[in-house]
């Protein structure tokens, strides 16, 4: 949110799991210009894993809650629409 500019509603109405996985993907290849700088300088001292065993393991822990609760992973028809 903090990066994307996007509000707490904008999230609500449209983030979805499978989004945000992708959105994680997208950010480990190409990370925000603010992390960059960051750690460019030294200032990050928040240890991130490259570990991909890891990550997947952990987004499919996170799906694996959501379906628990009742969420759907699955996109909804009208985006599936949506190139």
């Amino acid at each position: 949110m903090t990066c994307m500019g996007w509000t707490w509603e904008y999230v609500d109405d449209y983030m979805t799991l499978p989004r945000l996985n992708q959105l994680a993907k997208y950010w480990k290849e190409n990370p925000p210009l603010h992390l960059m700088v960051a750690q460019y300088l030294g200032l990050s001292n928040k240890a991130v894993s490259n570990d991909e065993d890891a990550q997947e393991k952990n987004s499919k822990e996170l799906f694996g809650l959501a379906s628990e609760i009742g969420l759907s992973s699955e996109k909804p028809e009208w985006l599936k629409t949506i190139a």
